[in-house]
């Protein structure tokens, strides 16, 4: 299943048997960050390095009422490539991390 177009970049989202709803990851100001195949990473639809994340979440995060940050990252790619963005978003002082999925 592709994401929806409207929330930066689509990708092709693993599937699982018990995900559960997060319907605020469809709201436009939701910050989203997208790890692709081949490990490139996008922060809403901005190409960006793994470096810049914690800065541009905290800017993000200042303005806006819900402190989560959702990843999602294409089925195919390597958790080598996913494993620093966890790392960048908790550094920029996230405690709520939601990985979409498709069911």
């Amino acid at each position: 299943m592709r994401t929806p177009p409207h929330h930066g970049v689509a990708v092709d989202l693993p599937k699982v048997g018990h995900a559960i709803r997060m319907p605020r990851a469809r709201r436009e100001d939701a910050s989203i960050v997208t790890v692709m195949r081949d490990g490139k990473i996008f922060f809403g639809d901005e190409q960006v390095a793994v470096a810049q994340l914690p800065l541009r979440i905290g800017g993000r995060l200042s303005h806006s009422g819900e402190k989560k940050v959702y990843i999602q990252a294409d089925r195919r790619a390597k958790f080598a490539s996913v494993k620093p963005v966890l790392d960048a978003v908790r550094s920029a002082g996230v405690d709520t991390i939601g990985i979409l999925v498709a069911r």
